[in-house]
């Protein structure tokens, strides 16, 4: 009698199915989802400009808004410049007459636009026949909307804007290889030890971001969480729809792109609402630890 035979007998649908549908399927596909969005929000680029010590004092002042700070920024190819700003040396009167009576009038944006359109169309005037430059005092970066991330912490931009993507292409590289090395492990050990090493692979990895002391460090950690990556949840998933019945076995799939779908619809608001890119790869990591702990 060959094993679903057996399972039409006891059962191919039971309590203990729909249970590692609900937590073993949902919850470690729930992790993937989270994990991989954590990473796009922490390696995150927001919009930034030169940092200008005049124009900084300004928007501190009079605490304007990103777009209050757009006409002060060079367009390149009709976009905000963010590698390069205005050199002021040679017009440094006229640029502080200009910054003053900008700042000051922000606060009659609503009141009296014709007057403020007037005085923002001559501060784009001015910055386009200003010489430019590129950003020689660091950047400033717009996070009105997600926390400070890895990225902008690290001035990844410019000439280093390509290491982020480096970090995406390695996280990928490592999913390839993890495909490999965890197939070795699960026909040679088990399924059992793969779910157990894969998903401490993904925590240990995980966690150790928040403490990577260089770029170099920190490319090998994502390497292996990308590596452990798919079969965290992969592999549960074909483990449990071993156990359910023929009849039965699109449950663990709709788990699936419930759960993944579910992730994709929550870090966004998590992120929205945390301070610091540190605290949410702090909770993607650290819900990886359920897992290890209830497999006996």
């Amino acid at each position: 009698m060959g094993f679903d035979n057996i399972l039409v007998q006891v059962g191919e649908f039971g309590l203990y199915q729909k249970l590692l549908c609900g937590f073993f399927v949902f919850y470690t596909t729930f992790l993937c989802g989270l994990n991989y969005y954590t990473q796009v929000f922490i390696f995150n680029t927001p919009q930034h400009r030169c940092s200008d010590q005049v124009l900084d004092y300004f928007q501190a002042e009079t605490k304007a808004s990103w777009a209050d700070m757009l006409p002060w920024i060079p367009r390149e190819r009709g976009y905000p410049s963010q590698c390069s700003m205005i050199d002021s040396d040679e017009h440094n009167t006229l640029f502080l007459n200009q910054t003053q009576t900008y700042f000051n009038n922000l606060k009659i944006q609503d009141s009296n636009p014709d007057k403020f359109t007037s005085i923002r169309q001559n501060v784009i005037s001015f910055v386009e026949n200003t010489p430019h430059k590129t950003c020689e005092s660091g950047w400033i970066y717009d996070h009105s909307l997600v926390f400070n991330t890895i990225t902008s912490e690290n001035d990844w931009v410019c000439e280093d804007d390509y290491r982020p993507m480096l970090i995406h292409t390695v996280f990928w590289v490592g999913n390839t290889v993890g495909c490999i090395l965890w197939g070795f492990t699960n026909d040679h050990f088990g399924r059992k030890p793969t779910v157990l090493m894969s998903h401490s692979v993904y925590f240990l990895a995980g966690f150790a971001t928040l403490f990577a002391p260089n770029f170099t460090i920190l490319v090998i950690l994502r390497f292996l969480v990308g590596c452990a990556h798919h079969t965290v949840s992969h592999l549960p998933f074909l483990i449990v729809v071993e156990y359910c019945g023929v009849t039965s076995r699109t449950v663990p799939l709709m788990m699936v792109m419930m759960s993944y779908t579910f992730a994709s619809l929550t870090v966004p608001w998590v992120a929205m609402a945390l301070p610091s890119w540190r605290i949410l790869a702090l909770i993607a990591s650290t819900l990886v630890l359920p897992v290890i702990a209830c497999w006996k």
